[in-house]
């Protein structure tokens, strides 16, 4: 019996299992790193207790750590969670060394499916279909490439272990493998630490579907019926549904012929997942991977087959023996998760980090919200980018669209650039509902790349700017309460004769990228001139509160969050976030004399990361998309090019080097 649990993970699955153990009647306890004390996971847990630094490499993925702890604090057992330590076999081990129960399979079974190279072999060895290609051990670049010929192209290079996109390079000109193949291999390292990859023919039009299965410990094995994971970006799934649409039976029940075959041959014992891909245009299917541990996409099972996967797994793992049969197992409805996550869509997906200054999560008939954060939580460049998972279930799968579609609309969250108006958009697409769905929907929807709606920055400016002389006027009718005066921190206005009338003044904001813009501003029979560069623009009927000014711009009606934090400024939508500085004129006299270089000149670091690569020196000649500087963030590998033609004139860090976003990494002197 488990009655004291350690959760080796953080976000939201780890709130995740805190829900169904305090269900359960377990104690729960929560590990965290530096940048997560104050993370919603150790404020739910029965008790919480510090792992180290920040740096995954340094807490999360500690097994020593973990396992100390958790025999310090007499666990039962500990649940890995998804990512970091959930398919780390020696971790397993250790567990099992110390007669912690592991949530999850047999270390055999973790090494063997862990490995996407062993598994394609033990796949094969049950007759399992596989996509063509290199599976072996020897991993030298010369192999590896003699191979990717043998294959031909297009090709896919693999991460052999770990999951969630990363580790992947698709190669459609045999004269970038090199390149590819390292990147590829460095992103393996850093995130799951094995650099091992395989190649195979990449299929164009697949169709991503996975089963789930469930095994106890004494042989009983079942499938949980399938899951559509198809719409993805940069390989990591952004939509998953259940059932799957478009799907003819007779593929459906080769699906799972093909996963409970071989959750039988490694005989299978806690929840797992078998992925497949089926070719769009063929009908062929082929394995892909097993993956041994929860999948995030979990609950658009549970949600049409009312069975909690997280208390399955524990008492799997407690030894209870399933009660069901696969003839007792049945579905209703249809169940959609969107993943809202911190990126910025628009910028390939580029990951973000910030605060939340606002943050409410939708509610409804349908609607379950899987979240790790809350209301002013961080969002920092140590972990992945994903916030909150929303899922719509409902009788039928336009029933379940539509729910989705109203709760992200319903979704408040800003201080941070996220993908909410891009899943909405996707979502209401007419070939969501129109035909089966393959990994090139997103490509093949916006060949161009989403653009996301245009808000005006200048009517956003106008009405940061009147935001922030309201939110100094409250400031010095507060400071100034026995003779209020609400000019007094505003030194640049002038009153003049006429009380409605003022001169102009001017305000100087920054953005992240160091850019400067002046906002001149007027007061007059009260509304408020606001001249940015040459635009001018009347703001009008000001409603303004502590975080949300609402006021119309030339007669449009806006509305905007706002956010105030010392000199920080922030506006948004529920979509988009922009942070200014306010400068004084002598601040920004100075912030000018150290930023003369031209933008396009300069190569710099999107976010907070580290150097993994600098790929030119002083006196160089680079052409426009050359790789510069390869560095890591939120745990993928970003490749840094050349905006122009040029000389290198500057390299400023050097590998293992950490960088602060905005950074200048590279300065190239241009032809």
């Amino acid at each position: 019996m488990i009655k004291r649990l350690l959760i080796a993970n953080r976000g939201e699955i780890a709130v995740r299992v805190i829900n169904t153990c305090k269900k359960m009647g377990i104690t729960t306890i929560a590990v965290y790193s530096d940048a997560d004390r104050n993370a919603k996971h150790t404020q739910l847990a029965h008790e919480a207790y510090s792992i180290g630094a920040s740096e995954a490499s340094a807490s999360y993925l500690d097994n020593n750590k973990i396992i100390n702890l958790a025999k310090k604090v007499s666990a039962d057992a500990i649940h890995p969670g998804y990512g970091f330590l959930s398919e780390n076999t020696d971790f397993v081990r250790q567990c099992e060394d110390n007669d912690i129960i592991f949530i999850g399979p047999r270390k055999d079974v973790v090494h063997q499916m862990g490995s996407k190279i062993e598994s394609k072999h033990i796949a094969l060895a049950c007759d399992v279909p596989t996509v063509p290609g290199y599976f072996g051990e020897d991993q030298h670049p010369n192999t590896l490439k003699r191979e990717a010929k043998k294959i031909g192209t297009p090709l896919l290079i693999k991460a052999s272990a770990g999951g969630g996109g990363r580790g992947i390079r698709i190669v459609r000109d045999l004269s970038t493998f090199s390149e590819a193949l390292e990147l590829a291999t460095k992103e393996a390292l850093t995130a799951f630490g094995d650099a091992s990859v395989l190649l195979e023919r990449y299929i164009e039009e697949p169709r991503h579907l996975e089963v789930q299965v469930l095994g106890d410990l004494h042989g009983n094995i079942v499938h949980l019926f399938e899951r559509e994971c198809s719409i993805q970006r940069n390989h990591q799934k952004v939509i998953e549904e259940a059932p799957a649409n478009f799907l003819d039976d007779g593929t459906r029940q080769q699906l799972f012929h093909y996963a409970l075959r071989l959750a039988n041959h490694i005989q299978y014992s806690s929840t797992g997942t078998v992925e497949f891909i089926v070719d769009n245009n063929t009908g062929d299917v082929f394995f892909l991977e097993m993956n041994t541990r929860l999948q995030v996409e979990h609950p658009v099972t549970e949600n049409i087959t009312g069975l909690d996967l997280v208390e399955w797994q524990i008492r799997i793992a407690s030894g209870t023996t399933l009660p069901f049969s696969q003839k007792d197992i049945t579905t209703s409805g249809w169940s959609i998760e969107a993943r809202v996550a911190a990126e910025n869509p628009a910028e390939s997906y580029r990951p973000e980090i910030g605060h939340l200054t606002f943050y409410r999560e939708p509610s409804g008939t349908g609607i379950r919200i899987d979240s790790g954060v809350q209301q002013h939580s961080e969002i920092s460049p140590f972990y992945d980018s994903m916030i909150a998972k929303v899922i719509a279930t409902g009788d039928n799968r336009a029933i379940a669209t539509q729910r989705l579609i109203c709760a992200l609309d319903d979704f408040l969250l800003a201080g941070v650039s996220n993908n909410i108006q891009f899943l909405k958009d996707l979502l209401s697409l007419p070939a969501f509902s129109e035909a089966a769905l393959t990994t090139s929907y997103l490509t093949q929807q916006f060949p161009q790349g989403w653009q996301a709606p245009n808000h005006s920055r200048i009517d956003m400016l106008a009405l940061l700017t009147v935001a922030y002389l309201k939110q100094q006027l409250n400031n010095e009718s507060i400071k100034h309460s026995t003779q209020p005066s609400p000019w007094h921190s505003l030194e640049a206005w002038r009153i003049t004769g006429n009380t409605n009338i003022h001169s102009q003044s001017q305000l100087i904001f920054q953005d992240v990228t160091g850019e400067q813009i002046t906002v001149s501003y007027q007061l007059r029979n009260n509304s408020y001139l606001i001249s940015i560069v040459e635009s001018t623009l009347r703001v009008t009927n000001v409603t303004h509160t502590d975080d949300t000014i609402r006021a119309e711009v030339d007669g449009k009606l806006l509305c905007f969050r706002t956010s105030f934090r010392q000199n920080k400024i922030t506006i948004a939508t529920n979509t988009t976030a922009h942070t200014y500085l306010h400068l004084s004129q002598r601040e920004a006299l100075a912030s000018n004399s150290t930023t003369q270089l031209s933008g396009e000149g300069r190569v710099k670091a999107a976010m907070p990361g580290s150097i993994e690569g600098v790929k030119v020196a002083v006196g160089d000649k680079v052409k426009k998309g050359d790789i510069v500087v390869i560095m890591e963030a939120m745990k993928m590998v970003q490749s840094l090019a050349s905006s122009v033609d040029g000389t290198i004139s500057k390299v400023h860090y050097q590998p293992g080097d950490t960088v602060e976003a905005h950074a200048v990494l590279v300065e190239i002197e241009e032809i």
